[in-house]
């Protein structure tokens, strides 16, 4: 596929000038970004990614030439959760790690993790989930054995570094601790915005003792109540997109549940391709050189920055979002189900843009749509 992309750049007929909405951070999208913008020269716009080292940074500039990316790293999210103000210090935390050393998302976390629970007096709790980053294996033994070693314990916070399945697996054996007099609070990043879409959640969890905070790409509600953030997007930009999504009006992008922000995100990703390819579009060449394109991310700022409806992302030299804002959430469990609400599962929102701005908001979270099984593959 990156080779065709290329070719279809190559193609008077085609005239591709840039690749946009790259999600999983994985090592197969690591190695496609790499080929597509330092072998292939073409630019390279990121969607739902997260991993820190699928970017380009102060140690390590020119990583991928060409590559502009509209999500905050794992760094920075997990980070503005890390550091908010819990009462909790380090002797009542606790690590737990997938072991995997081949999945961006996991090791980027988990390092970021590791520092916020130095000193903790429970070494780090292990698994090792299967490869397919969809299929559950066996994991959810080792997580019974990780809770009763957390049990007994100090621990009050659990930091939590793996993949949305296996984080279901552990909330669902935490939901049957021993010390079920004792309370959690479940720390992890943002690809647990995909957890209500899974079905084999148990929502009782959330119901007894147990809080699971995370950060999401962004979120409809950032900008459709009364708190609406001052910077990073706006209400404006948000009825956009809706406008293109709804099936009422027959909008060109067609009905979409914005709820766990991979639409919202990848919009922001095409904004940022667009936008690119149309300030470098000169009189008398109405189709800029994928060159220029690629020169164009070192001006996505300032007067130039990106007006999106998730963010209104900024970019710097490095290509990276600078002045995004980024929801944060607590979960809630889900209403009882009845027909007038068909989903297992909904969140309730704690916080929104940095981690120590607090911003009440409407409970539900996923709002209207289907409801669909399964996670998506992202983060």
């Amino acid at each position: 596929m990156a080779d065709q992309l290329a070719d279809m750049a190559a193609s008077p007929t085609h005239r591709l000038r840039a690749v946009f909405g790259f999600d999983i951070s994985i090592p197969t999208t690591e190695r496609t970004i790499s080929h597509l913008t330092n072998d292939r020269k073409i630019p390279v716009v990121g969607g739902a990614l997260t991993a820190d080292d699928i970017a380009n940074t102060p140690q390590h500039p020119h990583a991928y030439e060409g590559l502009v990316r509209v999500n905050p790293s794992n760094t920075d999210q997990a980070a503005a959760l890390a550091h908010a103000d819990r009462g909790v210090g380090a002797r009542q935390t606790v690590l737990v790690e997938d072991a995997r050393d081949d999945d961006n998302y996991i090791t980027s976390l988990r390092k970021v993790f590791e520092a916020r629970t130095a000193g903790a007096p429970l070494a780090p709790e292990q698994y090792r989930s299967p490869q397919d980053i969809g299929v559950a294996g066996t994991t959810s033994n080792d997580f019974r054995q990780i809770v009763a070693n957390i049990c007994e314990s100090p621990a009050r916070e659990i930091y939590f570094a793996g993949r949305p399945v296996q984080l279901r697996q552990f909330l669902n054996e935490l939901g049957h601790r021993g010390c079920h007099a004792r309370s959690y609070t479940v720390i992890t990043g943002p690809a647990a915005n995909a957890l209500p879409l899974d079905d084999q959640l148990e929502w009782d969890t959330l119901r007894h003792g147990v809080t699971l905070e995370f950060t999401a790409s962004s979120h409809p509600d950032a900008w459709t109540g009364p708190h609406t953030p001052a910077t990073g997007g706006s209400p404006e930009d948000f009825s956009t997109l809706k406008k293109l999504t709804n099936p009422q009006l027959t909008g060109p992008v067609g009905p979409v549940d914005l709820g766990d922000s991979r639409a919202i995100i990848t919009y922001d990703s095409a904004l940022t391709a667009i936008q690119g390819i149309r300030d470098e579009a000169v009189q008398g060449h109405a189709v800029p050189t994928t060159d220029a394109v690629r020169d164009a991310w070192l001006h996505l700022h300032g007067i130039g920055r990106v007006e999106a409806p998730a963010a209104g992302s900024a970019s710097t030299t490095r290509a990276t979002p600078t002045t995004r804002r980024w929801p944060s959430y607590a979960s809630t469990p889900p209403p009882t189900r009845t027909a007038s609400s068909p989903c297992p599962g909904r969140l309730g929102s704690h916080r929104r843009g940095v981690a120590r701005h607090r911003a009440h908001r409407h409970p539900d979270l996923i709002r209207g749509g289907s409801c669909r099984s399964g996670i998506p593959r992202a983060g």
